[in-house]
């Protein structure tokens, strides 16, 4: 791979996002330019050493990684992590931990995987708050043939009997709110929580996988339900959801919302995920397959790529065990 050179379109877009990495962080904030110095983005002798790493980083992951290459959320997670661990190998293969592992498809082309956790996001919504489904999207469960209107999705709730004809949303239609919520899931929540919460819910999301985002994303529209509650304009709608999760200071009540068991989401184990993420990629293979396409995505025990196998054996990297133990409060973190 020492002699691989990334793509052209990805060595652009990277070079784009170095400089956009958390720039007020002393440790990526390029050096004070010297007076009449207009040339904007610092040359690289003179930029600071995370960032080399960074670049060094993210071109070996497009490298390693073809069918992702570069994704824009990616330069804040390998950022991230380059501040806390200790050399850019270890944040090489967490990087393609989280990206194989806990977010599989996420940072792909297609986005898929994200349109596949944001669908078993909204079905958790749907199941665990009905009040908030029916201002957010009720309107899904109406008749497929036609689409449904944004602002009576917002205006005009659903009765209940609705939600039990319907098991599984559809893969292609999911409620306008989560274009504002693409980037919780591929940024990790990196720039849509309070950094110092964010860094909580990383501990626990290593510590304990995916579930970890779910739960935290379901526990931000429960903290703000009685703001969704009183929202009557669909525009509106979309500035208080961004806004929510802006407003979580207090990293200990959301972490306890995320799972106490009364009223929490405790209940929400990785075994669930991954079930209800597998039903709607099937469901989006027939999807296709009804409309004549073709599906690439690998069915369980398929082929895996070399990558892939590498990545699922560094999964054990610092120690770290895969396990489930939903339900289990974890320690502080």
């Amino acid at each position: 791979m020492l002699d691989m050179k990334a793509k052209r379109v990805d060595v652009e877009a990277i070079e784009r996002d170095l400089h956009r990495t958390f720039p007020d962080n002393i440790n990526f904030k390029p050096p004070q330019a010297p007076d009449g110095d207009n040339t904007g983005k610092p040359s690289k002798n003179k930029e600071q050493p995370i960032i080399a790493s960074l670049r060094r980083v993210l071109f070996a992951f497009s490298i390693y990684n073809p069918h992702i290459g570069y994704c824009q959320s990616l330069n804040f997670i390998a950022g991230l992590l380059l501040l806390f661990v200790d050399t850019e190998e270890q944040c090489f293969w967490l990087l393609n931990v989280i990206t194989h592992i806990y977010l599989p498809g996420t940072h792909e082309i297609s986005l898929e995987g994200s349109k596949v956790d944001l669908g078993v996001l909204m079905t958790e919504i749907r199941d665990t708050m009905p009040s908030i489904w029916d201002k957010i999207g009720g309107d899904l469960e109406a008749e497929p043939q036609t689409r449904p209107s944004t602002g009576r999705s917002f205006r005009k709730p659903r009765t209940r009997f609705r939600r039990k004809q319907t098991d599984t949303l559809s893969t292609e239609r999911l409620p306008p709110i989560t274009l504002c919520m693409t980037a919780w899931f591929m940024s990790c929540f990196i720039g849509t929580l309070p950094i110092e919460t964010t860094l909580r819910v990383w501990d626990i999301f290593f510590y304990e996988g995916s579930k970890t985002l779910f739960r935290t994303a379901l526990a931000v529209f429960k903290t703000g339900e009685s703001e969704i509650m009183a929202v009557a304009d669909p525009m509106e709608m979309f500035g208080v959801v961004q806004a929510m999760p802006r407003r979580m200071l207090d990293a200990n009540g959301l972490i306890d919302a995320c799972f106490k068991r009364r009223n929490g989401f405790s209940h929400l184990s990785q075994v669930a995920i991954d079930e209800r993420r597998q039903e709607r990629r099937d469901q989006a293979q027939l999807d296709k397959d009804k409309q004549g396409g073709r599906s690439q995505t690998l069915p369980p025990g398929g082929n895996v790529t070399d990558a892939e196998s590498e990545v699922r054996r560094k999964g054990t990297l610092f120690g770290r065990r895969r396990r489930d133990v939903s339900g289990t409060r974890p320690g502080r973190v």
